[in-house]
């Protein structure tokens, strides 16, 4: 009767570990998509605070809070972190189908250009 228990046991931790290797399903595929779409969602925020300081140093920078050098120097950090953001959001667009982001980001570049123009 122990040994009934013991393979009983045994077959029960067996099954839970392996549970997830053997039945993947559409669910799995989905989480991944979920997990990019968050993703996705902090780095337009990201972009967004980038975008918004460089604003704020343009604007520090016409008032005279800014010397040449520093204004340079700040513009420069912020528009490579904002293009590193950007890439890694078109990196996460490529390998995902999310169009309705895509024309999102696409309306905030215009946006941005525009105001910036």
């Amino acid at each position: 009767m122990e040994q009934f228990i013991i393979i009983f046991l045994v077959l029960i931790v067996s099954f839970y570990v392996s549970y997830p290797y053997f039945f993947r399903g559409k669910n799995n595929s989905l989480e991944a998509t979920d997990h990019s779409t968050e993703i996705l969602e902090k780095l337009v925020e990201q972009k967004d605070l980038y975008l918004s300081e460089i604003k704020d140093i343009e604007f520090d920078y016409g008032l005279g809070k800014l010397n040449e050098k520093d204004y340079q120097q700040l513009l420069k950090e912020y528009k490579l972190k904002a293009a590193s953001v950007i890439e890694k959001i078109d990196n996460i667009k490529e390998d995902t189908d999310i169009k309705k982001v895509d024309e999102q980001i696409e309306k905030e570049i215009l946006a941005f250009r525009k105001v910036n123009s």
